[in-house]
């Protein structure tokens, strides 16, 4: 019999395959939470990441499916290629070229891998800035976040004081306020008490 997480997960794989990949990635986080030493659900959670475009998540649920995968000592050489592929391609939409050449080995076997470790190599050398992209990006935002004003100014430099208000008297009684055997009014900020003496008013001629 299949266990609770097992379940889940297979679950979470016939929704992937349907395209309902939000609702897959629910079921493998569930799965993942009824079994935390098996690296499956995590497996098939950053492959669901990947496809919505949570990349930088995709590669975080690659890494634990990894370290769970070598602690149980079950690393399938053919998932593990997988995951690698599947980390690097995240890195890639990340922009994150240097990061990908660290994660792939120069005498790595797997042929994919090394047709994505090529084309990096590639742009790295036609473009050297672009390996400084990413931290010229952070830079950035660090200066644009430490540049803001930490609190909002004042719209006016003039303090306004007005003891007499200045618009116009309204009531707030209606003619089916009368119908009521008890009607309350609230009057916030009431000032110079305008709004109470019109309402006063209103409720007197009615």
């Amino acid at each position: 019999m299949a266990s609770e997480s097992e379940e889940l997960r297979q679950l979470g794989n016939v929704l992937y395959k349907q395209g309902k990949l939000y609702e897959a990635i629910k079921h493998y986080r569930d799965a993942a939470k009824a079994d935390e030493s098996d690296p499956a659900p995590l497996s098939n959670l950053s492959a669901a990441l990947f496809e919505t475009g949570h990349y930088e998540k995709c590669v975080q649920q690659v890494e634990k499916a990894s370290e769970l995968a070598n602690a149980k000592g079950q690393v399938d050489p053919a998932s593990a290629n997988k995951l690698k592929i599947r980390k690097v391609k995240a890195l890639i939409m990340l922009d994150r070229l240097p990061e990908v050449l660290e994660a792939i080995a120069p005498d790595e076997p797997n042929a994919e891998l090394k047709t994505l470790a090529d084309a990096v190599k590639k742009a790295l050398l036609s473009n050297p800035g672009i390996s400084n992209r990413e931290k010229v990006r952070k830079e950035k935002l660090e200066k644009i976040v430490k540049d803001l004003p930490r609190f909002k100014s004042v719209l006016l430099t003039n303090q306004e004081y007005y003891h007499i208000g200045h618009d116009e008297q309204q009531s707030n009684f209606k003619p089916i306020d009368a119908k009521q055997e008890k009607t309350a009014y609230l009057f916030a900020g009431i000032g110079d008490a305008r709004h109470l003496h019109g309402t006063w008013m209103k409720i007197h001629e009615h």
